[in-house]
């Protein structure tokens, strides 16, 4: 068994579309390495969202992480993916990030802001996660 801790350090926004209201964003993590989850969504459900990048990470490191060794055993091959720090304050601080940017983007229709001024408002906004 291979136990590999996961670090999330921060998320960030990348680029935003207003015309299309896609916002790609960032999330980096640390498992000895620094490493992105960089992905484009529309911000509709942002529980699902932190949900979804959390088992996209867990996926993701097992795929690196894992080898095909069968010498050792059955459990050679299992990797455990551990998360650094409470996983559900780390989900709530996901979500807060999220809905932080969706509730931006209905204040900027409510004003009826140009497409330029909403992307430069939404645009590299940052949250620590550690």
């Amino acid at each position: 068994m291979k136990p590999v801790d996961v670090l999330f350090k921060r998320a960030e926004v990348l680029a935003f579309d207003a015309k299309t209201g896609i916002v790609e964003y960032r999330v980096i993590i640390n498992d000895g390495k620094d490493k992105a989850i960089q992905r484009q969504d529309k911000i509709d459900d942002c529980g699902k969202l932190a949900n979804d990048i959390f088992t996209e990470v867990r996926t993701k490191m097992k795929e690196l992480h894992k080898s095909n060794n069968f010498d050792d055993g059955p459990l050679a091959n299992v990797v455990m993916v551990r998360i650094a720090g409470d996983e559900e304050v780390l989900i709530e601080r996901l979500f807060k990030f999220f809905a932080s940017i969706k509730e931006k983007l209905r204040n900027a229709s409510m004003r009826k802001l140009s497409y330029y001024d909403t992307e430069r408002q939404i645009v590299g906004l940052k949250t620590d996660l550690t």
